[in-house]
């Protein structure tokens, strides 16, 4: 059965049950909505789809090939990190994972870099072979152990700054509420129009049903300009706090964005978490890259970094051929990838070349470490 057949199952059985039952269930659906989907995905992932993609490397122009393996939608993140533009594009056909290296020792051609993106499941295939890994998410946390005004004070950061600053010269405010006809409205006017310019084509919508049991057992925060909404958010409490599920932007209108209605979003958001006793909130996921906009966005506003926990895809990186074009790519992209210590604990390193040459571990061909900062607290200004 298709994965995405397969992982709506859950979902019908618990729209089937009467209303009374679903909330204590809601667990163990969500629960069941996330196993059958990772085992989907890792079964679909014995066979991996071969994308050769060619242009000029974003830092310096050289010409360079890049080896992409994994599912369909693979392949559109990829391009937009490592090409300034993607200049050719070709579906080479499946491979089984296991005979990976075997397949790349039979290109009369080798490519610059390869990029696999599998299941953790399938990481020790590759490390052995020189690939670093990095997590596809990272995820950010907000602490409310204190006021988080002075968290915002604190920090220091002119855009966020800015970002207050138009919160309170257009009057935002912001409305909760569990009525199902906002929750399509919120589906269909702002969520499905602002995900894809998040994005791009690496898009993966969430499907209104399985969206539909976040809202059931949390709430709706829509933000107004005067009696406009402009945008929203699904929110869940947990036991480790709440979480900020899903976002989006009416229309996805780039007008909105630029008068903060975004931003609007994260700030009623933290005020809400904050007045009702959390002790974080969760913000959702972003990409691993410094240079990314959503990483840098969430950044400035004091949150801090964690591996997403619901999403367990990791990107292995190697590179083919020492090329200078490979080189440029890995010297000038930082990016945090996370490693286990021996104590159980998980840290995010940051990757990317050091001013003097050298790393706190062994090179992966021209490839260093050259920080590392612990999982949950505020980054370093200056990344």
């Amino acid at each position: 059965m298709p994965a995405p057949r397969l992982v709506e199952i859950p979902s019908r059985l618990y729209r089937s049950l009467p209303r009374a039952l679903r909330k204590p269930l809601l667990p163990l659906a969500q629960a069941a909505f996330s196993n059958l989907r990772r085992a989907a995905l890792i079964l679909a992932q014995v066979r991996l789809t071969v994308f050769r993609l060619q242009g000029p490397e974003r830092s310096r122009g050289r010409p360079a090939t890049v080896l992409v393996f994994g599912a369909k939608g693979s392949w559109p993140f990829v391009a937009e990190l490592i090409f300034s533009r993607l200049e050719k594009k070709e579906e080479l056909g499946r491979v089984l994972i296991g005979r990976l290296p075997r397949y790349l020792a039979s290109l009369a051609t080798r490519p610059d870099i390869v990029i696999v993106r599998v299941d953790q499941v399938y990481r020790r295939l590759f490390q052995k072979r020189g690939f670093v890994h990095l997590p596809e998410w990272v995820s950010f946390r907000f602490d409310l152990s204190r006021p988080p005004e002075q968290t915002w004070k604190q920090a220091k950061n002119k855009n966020l700054q800015e970002n207050l600053r138009r919160i309170r010269k257009y009057g935002y405010t912001s409305v909760v509420t569990h009525d199902p006809a906002q929750f399509d409205f919120f589906y269909r006017e702002m969520y499905l129009p602002y995900i894809p310019l998040k994005y791009g084509d690496a898009t993966e919508h969430v499907g209104p049903q399985f969206m539909r049991l976040f809202f059931e057992s949390g709430l709706l925060l829509l933000v107004k300009k005067g009696d406009e909404i402009v945008s929203g958010s699904i929110l869940i409490a947990g036991t480790a706090g709440a979480k900020a599920m899903v976002i989006g932007v009416r229309e996805g209108n780039e007008k909105y964005r630029r008068e903060g209605a975004l931003a609007a979003c994260y700030y009623f958001t933290t005020l809400w978490a904050w007045e009702k006793g959390y002790s974080s909130v969760d913000f959702g996921e972003c990409r691993p890259f410094l240079d990314d906009g959503l990483f840098y966005f969430k950044k400035r506003w004091g949150m801090g970094l964690e591996r997403y926990s619901h999403q367990h895809n990791t990107f292995g990186l190697g590179i083919a051929s020492a090329t200078a074009a490979a080189l440029d790519f890995f010297r000038g992209q930082p990016l945090y990838r996370s490693r286990t210590t021996r104590a159980g604990r998980t840290r995010a390193r940051r990757t990317g070349s050091h001013p003097d040459g050298r790393g706190n571990e062994r090179p992966f061909a021209g490839l260093s470490c050259s920080r590392a900062c612990p999982v949950g607290h505020r980054l370093p200004e200056g990344l």
